[in-house]
């Protein structure tokens, strides 16, 4: 599990730095995951949309124009779909 959560980690920073997000989104991002996951159980599928969410809210909270969700599904060549992001959101 915690190979995957590294690589889940590595994709945050890599589709940060590759959308030249501000430096905070991705410690907001990492900070997010980590609280939910302290006090959630997941399964190891639902860790790249569990990030993906995690980012999308980092950079709402973080950024005046946040990341679109067309754009979180490119970042995980489409593993997770812009509908089951949304749907996350409503959850």
């Amino acid at each position: 599990y915690r190979e995957l959560l590294t690589n889940v980690v590595f994709s945050i920073f890599s589709g940060c730095e590759h959308r030249g997000t501000e430096d905070q989104v991705f410690i907001v991002a990492v900070n997010i995951l980590d609280r939910f996951l302290s006090i959630c159980s997941i399964k190891r599928s639902q860790l790249q949309l569990t990030a993906c969410v995690c980012l999308l809210l980092a950079s709402k909270i973080r950024q005046s124009s946040f990341l679109g969700i067309d754009c979180l599904s490119y970042y995980t060549e489409d593993s997770v779909t812009e509908e089951e992001i949304k749907v996350s959101l409503r959850d």
